[in-house]
């Protein structure tokens, strides 16, 4: 499973870890993989006093996305998801990484992750 920081501060850096999934999911033996792209809520308000309490920021995290690496279609999928990911966000807000990785587990709570 990969849970990827898609804020702004890794704008230098997102085609490296483009490079790296598709380098290590094309390395391996078929398999089901999980995508997990996180931000920030920075989109949802202009400034921090923008923020009603009454209604909770966006959650901008996720979808924790499974791909079968044993369905073609899905590979070719996969492929394309990870290359539109893009940074973008950041400063002050605070980062969703936490959920991310929890929707991540999640998604892969129902397999048993010593098979194939």
């Amino acid at each position: 499973a990969f849970v990827v920081d898609t804020t702004g501060s890794m704008r230098n850096e997102i085609e490296a870890v483009q490079d790296l999934i598709l380098a290590f999911v094309s390395s391996e033996e078929p398999a089901c993989y999980i995508i997990t792209p996180f931000n920030d809520n920075h989109a949802y308000f202009d400034t921090p006093s923008d923020y009603d309490y009454e209604i909770p920021p966006r959650p901008d995290y996720g979808p924790a996305t499974l791909y079968d690496f044993y369905d073609e279609t899905d590979l070719t999928t996969m492929r394309n998801d990870v290359l539109t990911l893009t940074a973008s966000g950041g400063g002050d807000w605070p980062e969703y990484g936490m959920n991310g990785l929890n929707i991540t587990l999640q998604t892969m709570w129902p397999w048993n992750i010593n098979s194939p």
